[in-house]
C-alpha cells in the first residue's frame, strides 16, 4: 500500500521497483521506514536479473547500445535478442564491450518534460495526434517522449504553444495527478 502511494505521487503509473531509479528507491525507503529498522536485512541478488535490465535500459536509452546488442546477438548470440534467454557469462561479456550508457539519463528538466508530454497525452487525443505528428514530420520513428532528448521535447512543447487548444491541454495537464 505505502508502494502504491509513492508511486501514485511520482506519477509514473509504474509499480515495478526496476523500472525506478536508486535515488527514487532510497527516497521510498526512507520514507517507509524512518526509524531504519529493516538496515541490515539481507535478501538474495540476481546477478542475471541484473546484467538483463543493464541491457533492456541500455536499449532504451541508447541507439548505438542497441546496435552493439544487436550485432552482438547476431554475432554470437544465435540472433537471439532476449536478454533473458542469455546466460550470465554472455550478458557479462557484451557489456564488457558495449558503449557506455549514462545510467542517470533522465535529468530533473528532462524528467519533467516527460512528463509534460505524457500527461498531454493521457489528458487528450488531439494532443496525442500532435505528438505523433510532430514526431513524424522531425523524422523520428520513436513516439515514447522518454527515448527524446530535451532539445526535441521542448520544439514539439513549444510548438503546442502556439495552437490554443493544445495550451490549454498542456496547461491543465501540467496540474493533472495522473
Amino acid at each position: 500500500e505505502a508502494w502504491s502511494a509513492f508511486c501514485d505521487r511520482l506519477r509514473t503509473g509504474q509499480l515495478d521497483p526496476a523500472a525506478y531509479k536508486l535515488r527514487d528507491l532510497e527516497h521510498f525507503l526512507a520514507e517507509a521506514d524512518p526509524a531504519n529498522e529493516t538496515a541490515g536485512v539481507e535478501g538474495a541478488f540476481d546477478e542475471g536479473q541484473a546484467l538483463i535490465m543493464k541491457v533492456r535500459n541500455g536499449q532504451k536509452l541508447s541507439d548505438a547500445f542497441k546496435d552493439a546488442w544487436i550485432r552482438y546477438c547476431r554475432d554470437w548470440g544465435n540472433d537471439v535478442r532476449d536478454p533473458t534467454r542469455h546466460g550470465v557469462e554472455s550478458l557479462r561479456i557484451f557489456l564488457s564491450t558495449a558503449p557506455p550508457v549514462a545510467q542517470d539519463n533522465l535529468d530533473q528538466e528532462l524528467e519533467s518534460l516527460v512528463t509534460q508530454v505524457r500527461n498531454g497525452q493521457r489528458s487528450s487525443p488531439e494532443f496525442t495526434e500532435a505528438w505523433f505528428k510532430y514526431c513524424a514530420d522531425t523524422g523520428s520513428l520513436k513516439h515514447d517522449p522518454a527515448r527524446h532528448d530535451a532539445r526535441f521535447l521542448q520544439g514539439f512543447l513549444a510548438s503546442c504553444m502556439q495552437v490554443p487548444r493544445l495550451h490549454a491541454v498542456l496547461n491543465s495537464a501540467r496540474s493533472s495527478p495522473y
